[in-house]
Parts: C-alpha cells; sequence; structure tokens
C-alpha cells in the first residue's frame, strides 16, 4: 500500500490547502513534459500516484477510511514476509564493529541486504526488512536451549 501522505510530502494532520499546494507542487515537480528531476538524479514518482493521493486525502470521507486502513496494517504485526528464508541460507560475518557480536547476511533480489544479528536472534526475531527496498523476508532458526539469555546458542 503506497503512503499518499509521503507521496505527497506532508503530515497527516495537513489540512485540505497545504494538499492542494502540495498536490501541485508534486505535479509540477513530476510531470513528464516539465520534470527537472531526471537532471538532478532525484526519484521519480509516478504521475498516477500523485493523482490517486491527491483524490483519496482531499475527500474527507476517502482520507477517514484511508487512515482507518493504515491503521488497521500497522496493528496487525506489520509487512507481511515475501518469503521464509533458513539461516543456513545466510553468509555468517563475525565480530561485527566493535563487538563480539555475529551478523549474517543474505542478498535480496533487488540488490540490497537482510542482516539479522545474534542479539536480534537471542530475542526471537525473525523478520528482517531490506536495506535497499520495502520487502521483508521471515528468517528461518531456532534458539537452542531452554531459556533465552541463559546462554543459550543458535541452533540452525
Amino acid at each position: 500500500m503506497q503512503n499518499f501522505y509521503q507521496v505527497l510530502s506532508i503530515s497527516r494532520s495537513a489540512s485540505l490547502p497545504e494538499i492542494k499546494a502540495a498536490y501541485r507542487k508534486m505535479l509540477l515537480q513530476h510531470h513528464p513534459d516539465k520534470s527537472t528531476l531526471r537532471k538532478e538524479g532525484q526519484v521519480h514518482v509516478d504521475f498516477t500516484v500523485i493523482q490517486e493521493a491527491y483524490f483519496i486525502l482531499s475527500d474527507p470521507v476517502l482520507r477517514h477510511s484511508y487512515d482507518v486502513e493504515i491503521l488497521q496494517k500497522r496493528t496487525t504485526g506489520g509487512p507481511r514476509p515475501a518469503q521464509v528464508v533458513s539461516l543456513d541460507d545466510f553468509d555468517e560475518e563475525q565480530s561485527m564493529s566493535d563487538s563480539d557480536h555475529s551478523a549474517w547476511t543474505y542478498k535480496c533480489r533487488c540488490g540490497g541486504v537482510y542482516t539479522i544479528t545474534d542479539k536480534e536472534m537471542e530475542v526471537g526475531h525473525h523478520s528482517i526488512a531490506c536495506s535497499s527496498c520495502s520487502e521483508v523476508i521471515w528468517v528461518g532458526y531456532e534458539l537452542a536451549g531452554e531459556e533465552k539469555g541463559s546462554g543459550a546458542s543458535l541452533k540452525w
């Protein structure tokens, strides 16, 4: 789901005049015939997404429904993982920065990297986001030992 507030670069509490002004600004910045973004190397936003964002956020009823939907997605536990990946498929990198902790990395299809540390695994963290795109994977592993934090080792 596209974040229309980010598309128009406005806050969630923006008034209708602020939404209209942001919409016009984004139209000029991203219009195919008037865009200077390609020269400056900035990210191009699809013209139709800008129009959809304005359509939803400028209508009080649609905006309320959109806000409720965003809130529901946040409270349902975050993004759904695109795939399950075993820790066996990750590459281990010893001794991260100035600590004695290890990290495991896995390449995303976008070219970015998923990284999980032993500290994250010790607290039972499985969902990992890509460093470059918005994709999330679920890392499969289990802790060996009966209690977390009691010197339990990782098992994969």
